[in-house]
């Protein structure tokens, strides 16, 4: 068994060796379409990457250490432990996640894990569900921008949240035998603890401030570094007619359309979801819930552009990147499923309906964006604190209740 492991990676490694030799080949070749490849990598990264997640990057680094995420994590714990196994921290986590999209969401476990605020399987459970994708980029790049319908926009986005939180639901059972703390559920003496906690870091808020910022840059240009890697690969593998190779052979072994356009997107979207989404949406197949579907597994997927990143977060955190991507094949998997279930449920012209109301901005200049998505940001914080002193009170009346009686 050991000398097949060896084999496999001995053989994988002679591949990649292959496939940089090729890039570095191409790249000499033909320098204009590659260095136009990068270009567009990085205005993609600049004028949408950056503006959208900078501002979550830097809260969510602000609020984990001035110990707000601990008072959330603390009152949300009963919700998320039945539901999902894994403690009040994944409240959070998934908030950030479905708001700010990929991969918001695997760098807050990587850093919770890391910081032992979870185990190892905690995070791994957390993992298969709170690595989604964001609404700005269902509703504006792919609904607006690559299919021009609005109205399409819950058509992505749902069956995409309903994937998420059918993974969490799937993989609480994952290492459910791994025995993982309960945190004490005396909310005054939590409090108590956490502040006392702050008390003795003594932290200073220009010195919080300073290293969230730092850190959050940092993210956010190994994220850029991913675009652009990603971008000459796929316009390499075009140029050469790989793709269009890989297109047709799978063509003839699985005839689920005559489209060859729509295999070019599988594959392009296999490596790089926004590439794959826009092939699809361009392809000339008539059956838009077919395109539906394929746009919602290739979103539920994310792409091995994503993987790269989401590895990059677990490194250190031990957590296992091959469940993670069985879970996002999964995801996807069931995000297409869940779209055929609401088209033969005729819920389409609900879905139009809903989509109306729905106001969304084709061509948002930076500032813009950078505004809107913090406003959106500060909006979840304020739900989600709303959310866990509820429950605090809920807690206490319930508590109160099995006193007197």
């Amino acid at each position: 068994m050991n000398y097949i492991k060896k084999y496999i990676n001995n053989i994988g490694y002679i591949f990649i060796i292959i496939f940089l030799i090729y890039i570095t080949i191409t790249l000499i070749v033909y320098p204009d379409k590659m260095i136009k490849a990068s270009i567009d990598g990085v205005d993609t990264w600049f004028y949408t990457v950056l503006p959208s997640l900078l501002p979550f990057f830097i809260i969510s680094e602000l609020l984990m250490k001035l110990g707000v995420l601990d008072f959330i994590s603390l009152m949300l714990e009963p919700f998320m432990r039945p539901l999902f196994n894994v403690p009040g921290e994944g409240s959070f986590t998934f908030a950030m996640s479905i708001t700010s999209g990929y991969p918001v969401g695997a760098k807050l476990v990587s850093q919770l894990t890391n910081q032992k605020k979870i185990s190892i399987y905690e995070g791994q459970r957390l993992l298969s569900f709170c690595s989604t994708s964001g609404p700005l980029f269902m509703i504006g790049a792919v609904s607006v921008g690559m299919l021009n319908s609005q109205a399409l926009a819950p058509l992505i986005a749902i069956p995409h949240y309903l994937s998420a939180i059918a993974m969490g639901l799937l993989f609480k059972y994952y290492k459910v035998d791994k025995k993982t703390p309960y945190k004490n559920k005396n909310y005054k003496y939590n409090i108590k603890k956490i502040r006392k906690y702050r008390q003795i870091k003594k932290i200073s808020i220009g010195k919080v401030l300073n290293n969230s910022v730092n850190d959050s840059f940092k993210t956010i240009l190994l994220i850029g570094g991913f675009i652009i890697l990603y971008s000459v690969i796929i316009e390499a593998l075009n140029i050469s007619k790989i793709i269009d190779l890989i297109s047709y052979v799978l063509m003839k072994i699985i005839p689920f359309s005559q489209n060859k356009d729509v295999y070019k997107g599988l594959i392009a979207g296999f490596i790089e979801v926004t590439n794959g989404c826009k092939l699809i949406a361009e392809s000339n197949a008539q059956n838009i819930g077919f395109k539906l579907c394929l746009i919602n597994f290739l979103i539920g997927w994310s792409g091995l552009s994503i993987h790269s990143q989401v590895a990059t977060f677990m490194f250190e955190s031990k957590i296992k990147m091959s469940i993670y991507i069985l879970s996002k094949f999964l995801q996807g998997v069931f995000a297409s499923l869940f779209t055929i279930i609401i088209l033969k449920l005729n819920l389409f012209n609900l879905s139009i309906s809903v989509a109306k109301n729905l106001v969304f901005e084709k061509n948002m200049s930076f500032i813009n964006l950078f505004v809107k998505n913090t406003k959106i940001f500060i909006f979840i914080i304020i739900i989600t604190l709303i959310l866990s002193v509820i429950n605090l009170l809920i807690f206490k009346a319930i508590s109160i209740f099995k006193k007197e009686y």
